[in-house]
């Protein structure tokens, strides 16, 4: 497959299977889902943590939520708190994420682009 063809299946397959981490609040949810590696957290620490607003990472954290890639529930200590907790969902998404990222560097330059390597 051709990079350019390979890039926008790419860019397609994110759209549909992890949406928004093709902007910078939408990475940013993922690295602290990854970073907390399956651990309930507040949703109030992912507002002091990442350099987004919270208006904007609500945003995030309800299409990571209505792709069921994580759950938002109540912390049962702290019924006034709310956790985020990544599912099995999102874990298959990122192993399917890193194996797209490996088979990129496998698609083909145009001739043009390879003379100058």
């Amino acid at each position: 497959m051709r990079f350019a063809e390979a890039l926008q299946a790419h860019q397609r397959w994110i759209r549909c299977n992890l949406p928004g981490i093709d902007t910078p609040p939408g990475m940013a949810l993922l690295i602290w889902l990854l970073q907390n590696e399956g651990r309930a957290r507040p949703v109030g620490r992912l507002y002091k943590e990442v350099r987004s607003s919270e208006p904007t990472m609500r945003a995030c954290v309800k299409a990571f939520a209505d792709k069921g890639l994580i759950i938002v529930c109540l912390d049962r200590r702290d019924g006034r708190r709310r956790l985020i907790l990544a599912t099995p969902k999102l874990r298959e998404r990122v192993a399917d994420f890193r194996h797209r990222l490996g088979s990129l560097s496998q698609a083909s330059l145009p001739s043009k682009w390879e003379e100058n390597e």
